[in-house]
């Protein structure tokens, strides 16, 4: 499957959870506005060299704009994750 890479504003929205899933990521597409709420973030391996824990780092600090695309889809009758595919992180300071 084939996806297309978008521009999405990335940010923590304070959300912790005992059970997963747990969507404490929001997740704005920057052309249409639309918020999407993830459970999950995923690096792609060939372009970033920081370890897994290093870049979810980064993104708690403060939020990024980052190109990527969105895995999945929430329902209210299962516990599938979201997951936003991080091809690359454009800006490390946004001001919001």
């Amino acid at each position: 499957m084939e996806f297309m890479l978008k521009l999405y504003l990335l940010e923590d929205n304070g959300l912790r959870c005992f059970k997963p899933p747990c969507f404490s990521w929001n997740v704005t597409d920057v052309n249409t506005g639309v918020l999407t709420e993830v459970s999950r973030i995923s690096f792609s391996d060939s372009n970033f060299a920081e370890p897994y824990e290093e870049l979810i780092s980064l993104c708690y600090s403060r939020p990024k704009l980052v190109e990527g695309h969105i895995e999945g889809h929430r329902s209210a009758h299962s516990d599938s994750h979201v997951t936003l595919a991080v091809d690359r992180i454009l800006d490390d300071e946004i001001t919001l």
